[in-house]
């Protein structure tokens, strides 16, 4: 990875113009000479130390956001020298999305051509996920999780606006591949809310996950998809920080009853819908 270095003066900068006889002279003189050697030496060690610090943190972030975040994002978390693996509370917007009947389509796959074909799958989705700004957290079997917020300064709106928009995209990525010869389709949860963000485990094992109540629903959002005959759910929170042409697109389920939790208003959208809530 390309880098490059900003040397900025701190105070006023003064230079110091010797006559060449006496710069001569002061090189003929082996104490200054040494001396000289030492303060170079000096600053060449402290500076080779910052930057062994600074590379070490370039290769901890890497390890532990590469595989989630855009080259791009992570490039801007190195810059920072923030360590986002720290355990903290944040606002967030959090998507799942799951493949429909993956269980009945991969039973009649041979592992090479599902793994092959999940390939194209994940890959196209993650470049959506990163094309709108988010952060990929994990894969579970055949499902994607990902969130905004926490790593950007957005705002909720931005967010919410962010993550819509990547869930539609989602819906368009994935019929554009292939499970056992038909498009895929899939359903996606969209939730926000306060959540644990950072690292969790231990030496055997660790991972940087997000967690909370507003990731569960995010969840449950999802599964209540195919119920719904909706490719994306939307829960009210999010809803309010979309824009209002956003929002002309959905419609509007009360008190939908959510596994484990107490009835919500939920939103929907389909890709062909023109109906308004």
């Amino acid at each position: 990875m390309p880098r490059g270095a900003t040397v900025t003066a701190v105070g006023q900068v003064e230079a110091l113009r010797l006559p060449h006889a006496l710069v001569e002279r002061l090189l003929d003189d082996p104490a200054f000479v040494r001396n000289l050697l030492k303060v170079l030496s000096a600053k060449l060690s402290q500076a080779t130390q910052h930057r062994a610090v600074r590379y070490a943190r370039e290769r901890l972030l890497f390890g532990e956001f590469g595989a989630h975040v855009s080259t791009e994002a992570a490039q801007r978390l190195t810059a920072t020298g923030l360590d986002y693996g720290l355990p903290r509370q944040v606002d967030a917007v959090i998507l799942f999305s799951d493949i429909r009947n993956f269980t009945d389509t991969s039973a009649g796959l041979d592992p090479q051509g599902l793994a092959a074909q999940l390939t194209v799958y994940f890959d196209r989705v993650v470049e959506v996920i990163h094309g709108h700004g988010g952060v990929v957290d994990k894969f579970i079997g055949d499902a994607v999780m990902a969130f905004w917020g926490g790593f950007d300064p957005m705002t909720s709106e931005q967010a919410a606006r962010q993550a819509f928009a990547c869930a539609c995209a989602m819906t368009e990525a994935a019929a554009a591949a292939t499970l056992g010869g038909d498009p895929i389709r899939i359903g996606v949860g969209l939730n926000a809310g306060h959540v644990f963000m950072g690292n969790v485990g231990g030496e055997g094992k660790r991972q940087f996950t997000i967690l909370g109540t507003a990731v569960n629903l995010a969840a449950r959002f999802e599964s209540t998809s195919k119920q719904l005959d909706a490719s994306v759910v939307l829960g009210s929170e999010l809803v309010d920080d979309l824009a209002e042409a956003d929002r002309q697109t959905l419609t509007r389920h009360e008190e939908v009853p959510i596994k484990g939790a107490a009835p919500q208003t939920l939103f929907t959208w389909r890709p062909s819908t023109k109906e308004k809530r």
